[in-house]
């Protein structure tokens, strides 16, 4: 008689446990009490068992996994997800770039058509397409001139894909055959059969509360496959297609993705209208190529996406629709202008940093503005984009370590200890919204090798400005922290004296330890300006206001450092705190971004 039977646990998912389990469950039971579990015969037996009730544990437990966003590992049942709640993840997207078109002629023509496709080469191994026909006209200053201004030329390959609508079969699928397709670059026209002259171009769906039944609209979403699957109307919720309806997709599919960005350098390599002759003026470099959207994204933005509901109305809505729509944006911060320093109200600002680059173009900025009122914007709500304020940090640190625990050269062991310091910026600053603390990156310091026992350290921070020369220019300098008095130094640069025109003072930027700052020459320590801005040393703003003849050769900017009071540096709304990482130059009293030493010498005094 079997007894027992509730000693059976089925929470557990281990092999092993299962085994031993199973065969506890028999040996209380009377039919078996007397087996020999450990033989051959029976012990195979348990294993069969055991393998199979762990592979359909397992089973389960996946297929639980996957009914939910969170849970979920595989991408389709991911997507399969996200789509429940509205949302369509982002595709591959083509770097793009922007340039000007120029052809020179004597034929006087009305006008001269660049088609789409119109492929440019470039320095790298990729090359780029229109996705539209463009149209050059007469210069206002040049009739024999023909040109066209912000042309946008996309990485990878223009291509047209055709369907014609068979309403007798019910599996037909608008599937667009490729991986890679920018789905931004979607173009969709319907004619009535293939044959037919009447063409009108359909347009993705935005809102679907402005839906009518005559909408020229098409849906899009991302099928198991991976492709992406072009869906139209029903009649109520958009136009429906018809029996016979020729359907052309146009779309680039791209090839370099974020390799293919920053080509600045584009070179004709087909005629346009018949003209093979022509020049192409690059006015904003490749940007944007990006990867289609990972799972962890997917699962992060589908639900902000589907609590917005896709109007921009609170500070996180803005964020999550621009991180969604431009995947190269590495780092965001966004706050409403009654925040801001001074209080500006009816805007919202965002701060952007793009990957692998400091600062947006100011077209770009205009594209997203205008892209976040279009899209997204309710009420009278303004968005204005700034560029990222970097704090730079210098580092001196000082190691102790015992030798006799290593056999590292102190060259190596500076060298770990620089890799060990910048990823400590890498790690937890290089973002918005990221304080530096002193002793976190000390302890990972002394943790880089067993044989370091302590290390002693010290921080400075700079910003840097860049001047125009033979120009007085004002710059207003947000450190963000408590500054010490007699601690703000500038880079050298060049005045020219007053009296002697052609005459130049080698000069530096200093502060006079009571809130004002001075222009002093170098050589002398003359002060040439006693008043030349301002500074607050419990706020860390300075205000300096310089006319630089010229600055020292290959330099591009003026860096004005400061001691912080402190050793925590904390950032603003728009800052950014990274490491330097320059060369020591003191020529142009330019100091080393990170300078590293090793001692012995609080072992040998212990």
């Amino acid at each position: 008689m079997a007894t027992n039977t509730s000693k059976i646990q089925v929470t557990e998912l281990d092999f092993d446990y299962i085994k031993q389990e199973l065969i506890t469950y028999l040996q209380s039971q009377d039919e078996f009490s007397d087996y020999n579990f450990e033989g051959a015969a029976m012990n195979v037996l348990m294993d069969v068992l055991s393998y199979n009730t762990h592979m359909n544990s397992y089973m389960a437990n996946m297929m639980a996994n996957e009914m939910f966003l969170d849970s979920s590992s595989i991408r389709h049942s991911t997507v399969s997800k996200a789509k429940e709640v509205g949302y369509t993840p982002r595709s591959v997207r083509s770097s793009t770039a922007l340039v000007k078109i120029s052809i020179s002629t004597l034929t006087s023509p009305p006008e001269i058509v660049m088609d789409a496709g119109t492929i440019f080469d470039t320095s790298s191994k990729y090359t780029f397409a229109t996705k539209e026909d463009y149209t050059l006209y007469p210069s206002l200053n040049d009739a024999t001139l023909y040109e066209v201004e912000d042309v946008v030329v996309y990485d990878g390959n223009y291509v047209e894909f055709h369907y014609t609508v068979n309403m007798s079969d019910p599996d037909q699928r608008f599937v667009i055959p490729s991986d890679n397709v920018d789905m931004s670059t979607i173009r969709v026209f319907i004619q009535p059969d293939k044959d037919s002259t009447d063409i009108n171009e359909y347009f993705i769906n935005d809102d679907i509360n402005r839906l009518k039944p005559d909408s020229l609209v098409f849906f899009t979403h991302e099928t198991a496959q991976g492709f992406f699957e072009v869906t139209f109307g029903d009649g109520i919720l958009g136009k429906e297609l018809i029996n016979g309806n020729y359907i052309t997709l146009t779309y680039i599919v791209a090839k370099g993705k974020e390799d293919a960005n920053y080509n600045d350098n584009f070179i004709p390599i087909v005629s346009i209208d018949g003209y093979g002759s022509y020049e192409v003026d690059t006015i904003e470099p490749s940007f944007g190529g990006a990867e289609k959207e990972s799972l962890e994204d997917i699962k992060f933005l589908a639900p902000k996406m589907y609590q917005s509901q896709r109007r921009a109305v609170t500070i996180d809505d803005y964020e999550t629709f621009l991180l969604h729509d431009y995947p190269w944006i590495d780092t965001i911060n966004s706050w409403g202008g009654e925040n801001n320093n001074p209080p500006i109200y009816g805007k919202v600002f965002f701060a952007i940093k793009p990957k692998h680059t400091e600062f947006l173009s100011n077209k770009l900025k205009e594209t997203i503005k205008e892209d976040l009122i279009k899209k997204y914007n309710v009420v009278t709500i303004v968005p204005e984009i700034i560029n990222p304020d970097y704090i730079y940090v210098n580092i001196e640190s000082l190691v102790f370590y015992i030798p006799s625990k290593t056999i590292l050269s102190e060259s190596r062991m500076i060298s770990m200890i620089n890799d060990t310091i910048y990823k400590y910026f890498s790690d937890t600053t290089e973002k918005f919204k990221m304080d530096y603390r002193f002793s976190p990156m000390a302890t990972r310091i002394d943790e880089t090798d067993k044989s370091f026992v302590s290390s002693l350290g010290n921080v400075m921070i700079h910003k840097r400005v860049y001047p125009l020369t033979n120009i007085s220019q004002t710059f207003d300098l947000k450190f963000n922290n408590p500054l010490t008095p007699f601690s703000i130094e500038s880079s050298y640069f060049n005045v020219e004296d007053k009296v002697n025109v052609g005459v130049l003072f080698e000069s530096v930027v200093k502060d006079n330890g009571k809130g004002k700052m001075i222009l002093m020459h170098v050589a002398t320590g003359i002060v040439l300006n006693s008043d030349i801005g301002n500074v607050n040393y419990d706020t860390g703003d300075v205000s300096i206001t310089i006319f630089p003849y010229n600055l020292p050769a290959d330099t591009l900017d003026v860096r004005v450092y400061a001691l912080p009071r402190y050793k925590n540096i904390e950032s603003g709304y728009n800052q950014i705190i990274v490491p330097d990482d320059s060369a020591v130059n003191y020529d142009i009293n330019r100091k080393q971004g990170v300078v590293v030493k090793m001692s012995t010498d609080e072992i040998k005094k212990g």
